[in-house]
């Protein structure tokens, strides 16, 4: 077994495979349909890690490098997805392997932590990663969703992904900063019902429903003017009366609700400090698509 970079066409062709077949991935369709980032035509700064006998690929991990905004400053960090095993060589010590390798690239480039998405936390614990920061998973319910404010008439609702989604998006205050690049994967979500408001020719809020095998029922992606936020929620409850909103804690005052404990509160995700210190990491914010 060899350690290797994935990136010959016919690698990546098998890595393609390599997820379909380890991720509830339906008939026809491709894991890069959910996870545009991670697809080699898409993606930017991303590193992909695989573990080799001769040619063939037996496991991978990969890495995004990006800029996180934490209170005033930038720092890059590691995203880590993709991680999976053909099943006849799980139990090997290949997904062990690339992790470390996935640490000590990112010791290496000097990032202020790695972030993942997992269930094995035993497996990620050995390397340092440990479950951290705080999102809410809050009801569409009817008091969340119903919109105030004035003129309100009009009030135009769009469906489809439009690139004024993600002009709003690169003004979020926090999350990760997303670039011209980005744009390329980040419009690709195939899976992903977007809705968008407008007053007039002014896109003023966004809300991104659903993203296939992942965050199912779930708004994952919003932001705006909150009242017209608010009216996009509405929408989708009405769609979908089980939806929830993935928020962080704060976001009662992000959408201009009375203050209170809604929803149920869970970890953002394993994080793997590297120059950061635990307690910065512990106050990160990712926006779903992002992190995907």
């Amino acid at each position: 077994m060899r350690l290797d970079l994935i990136q010959k066409p016919e690698e990546l062709k098998e890595l393609e495979a390599l997820l379909n077949q380890c991720f509830p991935v339906p008939p026809g369709k491709s894991f890069f349909h959910d996870f545009p980032v991670w697809d080699p035509k898409n993606a930017a700064n991303c590193h992909r890690f695989g573990a080799f006998d001769g040619d063939r690929l037996l496991a991978s991990l990969l890495v995004r490098k990006a800029d996180v905004k934490l209170g005033a400053g930038m720092h890059p960090i590691g995203l880590i997805g993709a991680v999976a095993t053909h099943d006849e060589n799980r139990g090997k010590g290949l997904a062990s392997a690339l992790v470390e390798a996935a640490v000590d690239w990112g010791e290496t480039q000097n990032l202020g932590g790695l972030v993942l998405w997992g269930s094995e936390h035993s497996l990620y614990g050995r390397f340092g990663f440990n479950l951290m920061g705080h999102q809410r998973r809050v009801p569409l319910s009817a008091a969340l969703a119903r919109a105030t404010g004035s003129n309100l008439g009009a009030l135009e609702i769009k469906n489809g992904f439009v690139p004024e989604i993600f002009r709003l998006r690169q003004v979020q205050p926090d999350g990760l900063r997303l670039i011209e690049s980005d744009l390329q994967w980040f419009s690709k979500h195939q899976n992903v019902v977007w809705r968008s408001a407008w007053r007039g020719s002014v896109c003023t809020a966004y809300a991104g429903y659903g993203r296939g095998i992942d965050l199912p029922h779930m708004v994952h992606e919003w932001g705006g003017d909150p009242a017209d936020a608010r009216s996009l929620f509405n929408v989708i409850h009405q769609m979908d009366p089980s939806a929830e909103l993935l928020a962080p804690k704060d976001f009662a005052k992000r959408l201009g609700l009375e203050t209170g404990e809604r929803g149920i509160a869970e970890s953002l995700a394993l994080i793997r400090p590297i120059r950061l210190s635990p307690d910065v990491l512990d106050s990160i914010w990712l926006w779903g698509l992002d992190a995907a």
